[in-house]
């Protein structure tokens, strides 16, 4: 160690390898930032561990509900489709070709390639799980899917008259009894 005498004050200095090491102490703002932090770390440990403030899971889960909120306020009406107007759509050769190939493409491996049901439901008899069998009802059911027997929903997937066209199709094979057809389920309804 060396000391100096420097206007009658005396001053410490750690000498190592010929560099002077001087006391310099950290400036105010780095000392205060650094309290402020362990501050905010005692805050967050007590706020996230003691359980008094909403969990992860929690926080997502209300996110969640308010962009389901948001969704559903911003999304465009819906047309209204009335029976008469689905059934003039539904009965021409146009609905019924490209509502085949949908059908084909995106439906017989749940509901088989005659309609008679596999994993899904029989399409081809009066009865129905979903809705009550008129085309406004069986067009919602292809829309927003049926969650709790493992339908997706096509919404978003097809475009409104490709959704009109495979409902188009599925009411063209009422009544068409194939053989190795699934037991009905769900309600009947005739019409």
């Amino acid at each position: 160690m060396e000391e100096n005498n420097k206007n009658n004050k005396t001053e410490v200095h750690h000498v190592y390898d010929g560099i002077i090491e001087e006391n310099n102490p950290m400036p105010n703002w780095w000392v205060i930032l650094f309290m402020v932090c362990i501050g905010f770390g005692l805050i967050y440990f007590l706020h996230y561990f003691s359980g008094s403030g909403p969990t992860l899971i929690q926080e997502y889960q209300q996110d969640l509900e308010t962009y389901k909120k948001q969704v559903e306020k911003n999304a465009p009406p819906e047309p209204t489709e009335s029976e008469e107007s689905l059934m003039a759509f539904m009965n021409g050769e146009v609905a019924l070709k490209t509502g085949a190939s949908l059908f084909k493409d995106k439906c017989a491996m749940c509901h088989g390639e005659k309609l008679q049901g596999i994993i899904g439901p029989n399409l081809t008899d009066h009865f129905w799980i979903n809705g009550d069998g008129t085309r406004v009802s069986v067009i919602h059911v292809i829309k927003k899917g049926s969650p709790a027997k493992g339908m997706p929903a096509w919404e978003g997937l097809l475009k409104p008259d490709e959704i009109k066209s495979v409902a188009a199709y599925i009411f063209s094979k009422i009544g068409s009894n194939p053989s190795g057809a699934k037991v009905s389920e769900g309600q009947e309804f005739k019409r």
